[in-house]
C-alpha cells in the first residue's frame, strides 16, 4: 500500500498539445512532402527551402517527439495502475485489452474497408497480410509491413508490445533494483539507437533488410520504463530526484538531440525523459498545494488549456484516426488548389483538426469509454 494518499496530476491537457503536434507533423509531410527540416552537414537547417512562410510551422518539425510524451505518461500511468490494482496479469491483461483494442480494432476495420473501396484516396498498403499483422498487432515487426494500412498504428503495436514487457520489468526491479532494471533498458535502448553509421559504415538494415528499428520495441523500452520508474516512486512515497532537474534544460537537450545528426536518433529518449522531469515536477507542485486548504486544487480557468484537457481526453481516438482522413481529406479539397502552402497548412489546423476532434471525441464516448468499462468489471 502507498504510504499515504496518492497525488492526482491532470495529465489530459499535455496528451491534447502531444496529439496536436503529431497531427502538424504528419500534416508537414502532406503538405509540403517533408517532416523535418532538412539537414545541412551535421546540423539541420533550421528554415524550410520553400520560404520564410512555413517558419510559423517549423515547431511541428518536433512534433514527432509527441510519441514520446505519450509513452512516458503510458509507462507512469499504467505502473500505477498496476501498483493499484490487484496485482493480477490477467486482471491487468484484461483492462488494458478492453481499453485499447475494441477501438483500435473499430478504425483498423474502417481503413482496411476504406483502403479497399477507395485506393487512390486512401494510399496506404491494404491486403490480407497487412490486416493480419496489424490485427495481431504485430506489424511493427518487418518493415514491409510497419506503414500499412494507417502508418500511425505502428506506436500503437509498440505501446502494447511494451505492456507485455512489464512483467519483467517489475521483476527486475524487486529482483535487483530499480537503478539496475533502468540501467538495462537503458543500455538496450541506447544500443539500437546508436548511429553504428557514423562508426563502422553500416546499419541493421544492411544485414536484416525487413527491419526498421523505428519499429522494434526494446528501442523504446528506457523511454517507457522512465514513466514507470516516476510512479513507483510516488507510490512508495519517496523523493522524486528528476524534479530537483531544471525543466529547461531537459528540453533544451530534446532541441541538442534533434538538431545534430549524430545525435538524432536520441531525440525520443530525450522527449521521454524531459516528460518525466515535468511529470515529477507537476506532482511537487500538487502535492505542496494540496497542503495548503485555502488554495485547493482548482483547474486551471483559461481556455486553451481547457480545450486541451478536451483534445487529451480522446487523443488516442484522434491519433488513431487522424493520418488516413489528413490525406483524404488533402487529395480530394486541398491539393490541387492554386493557393499558397501555408495557407493550406491553415486550412487543415483550423478546418480538418477540429473536425477529426469532435469525430474523436464521438469514438471516445461510442467506443472507447464504454469498452474500458467492460475491462474493469470483474
Amino acid at each position: 500500500m502507498p504510504s499515504k494518499k496518492l497525488t492526482r496530476i491532470d495529465l489530459e491537457p499535455a496528451r491534447g498539445l502531444s496529439v496536436v503536434f503529431v497531427f502538424g507533423f504528419h500534416l508537414l509531410g502532406v503538405a509540403i512532402g517533408m517532416q523535418n527540416l532538412p539537414w545541412d552537414g551535421l546540423t539541420r537547417n533550421l528554415h524550410f527551402d520553400l520560404g520564410w512562410s512555413l517558419l510559423p510551422f517549423t515547431p511541428f518539425t518536433l512534433g514527432w517527439h509527441g510519441v514520446a510524451v505519450f509513452f512516458a505518461i503510458s509507462g507512469y500511468c499504467i505502473q500505477l495502475s498496476w501498483l493499484q490494482g490487484n496485482r493480477s496479469w490477467i486482471s491487468f491483461g484484461k483492462r488494458r485489452f478492453y481499453r485499447l483494442f475494441p477501438t483500435y480494432l473499430v478504425w483498423l476495420l474502417i481503413f482496411t474497408l476504406l483502403a479497399w473501396l477507395l485506393p487512390n484516396i486512401f494510399t496506404f498498403k491494404s491486403d490480407i497480410t497487412q490486416f493480419v499483422t496489424h490485427a495481431l498487432l504485430i506489424h511493427n515487426w518487418s518493415g514491409w509491413t510497419l506503414w500499412g494500412i494507417n502508418p500511425s498504428f505502428w506506436s500503437i503495436a509498440v505501446e502494447i508490445q511494451l505492456y507485455a514487457l512489464l512483467p519483467a520489468l517489475v521483476w527486475m526491479a524487486h529482483r535487483f533494483s530499480w537503478g539496475k532494471a533502468l540501467a538495462v533498458t537503458a543500455v538496450i535502448e541506447v544500443l539500437l539507437r546508436f548511429p553504428w553509421q557514423w562508426i563502422v559504415g553500416v546499419d541493421a538494415g544492411t544485414y536484416l533488410p525487413e527491419v526498421n528499428v523505428l519499429g522494434v520495441t526494446l528501442a523504446y523500452w528506457f523511454s517507457w520504463s522512465m514513466g514507470a520508474w516516476v510512479a513507483s516512486r510516488q507510490y512508495a512515497g519517496a523523493p522524486q530526484p528528476l524534479a530537483k532537474l531544471p525543466l529547461l534544460l531537459a528540453v533544451l537537450s530534446v532541441l541538442v538531440c534533434w538538431y545534430i545528426k549524430p545525435l538524432s536518433g536520441y531525440s525520443f529518449m530525450a522527449a521521454s525523459f524531459a516528460t518525466c522531469v515535468w511529470i515529477t515536477k507537476k506532482l511537487n507542485n500538487a502535492e505542496k498545494t494540496a497542503e495548503q486548504p485555502s488554495l485547493g486544487t482548482k483547474r486551471s480557468q483559461n481556455p486553451l488549456y481547457g480545450v486541451l484537457s478536451v483534445i487529451g481526453v480522446c487523443s488516442y481516438s484522434l491519433y488513431l484516426l487522424h493520418q488516413p482522413l489528413m490525406v483524404a481529406f488533402n487529395t480530394l479539397f486541398i491539393r490541387d488548389l492554386g493557393i499558397h502552402t501555408a495557407v493550406k497548412m491553415l486550412i487543415h489546423m483550423g478546418v480538418l483538426l477540429p473536425v477529426l476532434s469532435l469525430i474523436a471525441y464521438c469514438s471516445y464516448q461510442v467506443i472507447e469509454k464504454p469498452t474500458a468499462m467492460w475491462g474493469r468489471k470483474p
